[in-house]
């Protein structure tokens, strides 16, 4: 259209940009490359607001804004859900013996290994310091068992190397599975269960069960 006015009208109800007639196709190729530009830092941004900055998994904010439709759909289907909070093992030692940057690489390793281990469906997000938690859908309490004991063992064995350094640590996993009211509640059961682990010995996997 030949009308400016148009153009306004575009913007006012959320056009990115508007071209006038007549255009060369330098100007449109311009225009297009420079919306492209801005779909990508909005892009860029977006994950940056979501993702933490250490492992490059989801923050807890994200968790939170994408847990609890998680949490409500399921519970509307009356199918249980798995809240899961994972930790490091004596993570102070490690932080002591080998400071913050051997500390920060335990960290990321975990990230490493649960984007390895766990299905593409399953919400993780580091929630704090070396605390993460997960949601499981569509899983039975068998199977949840079954992958949380096998990722503990993956975790026993792994070596991690770093600045001519190699150590290793363990983890303890405590897990809320079933039917909940919220989910905050499931992870505060879960968070129990994570006490448990680390009360009876750390290294191991406890579960809550409410069916």
């Amino acid at each position: 259209n030949e009308d400016i006015s148009v153009a306004t009208k575009f913007i006012r109800y959320g056009a990115n940009d508007f071209i006038k007639r007549p255009f060369t196709n330098e100007e449109f190729a311009v225009r297009v490359s420079v919306n492209l530009e801005l779909i990508e830092l909005f892009r860029q941004s977006k994950e940056t607001a979501s993702k933490d900055f250490l492992t490059g998994l989801y923050n807890r904010r994200f968790f939170f804004e994408s847990g609890n439709p998680i949490f409500e759909k399921t519970k509307r289907k009356g199918q249980p859900l798995s809240v899961i909070m994972l930790d490091i093992d004596n993570f102070k030692a490690i932080n002591d013996k080998y400071g913050h940057d051997i500390g920060d690489a335990a960290i990321q390793e975990v990230g490493t290994l649960l984007n390895i281990f766990l299905r593409n469906s399953d919400l993780v997000a580091r929630f704090g310091g070396e605390e993460f938690c997960i949601i499981m859908e569509d899983i039975s309490i068998e199977d949840i068992e079954n992958r949380l004991e096998s990722i503990r063992e993956v975790f026993e064995k792994n070596i991690v190397c770093r600045e001519n350094i190699s150590f290793s640590y363990t983890i303890s996993v405590g897990v809320a599975y079933g039917l909940y009211d919220t989910l905050d509640e499931m992870i505060q059961a879960s968070d129990k269960a994570l006490y448990e682990a680390k009360h009876f010995g750390r290294n191991r996997v406890v579960i809550n069960k409410n069916l």
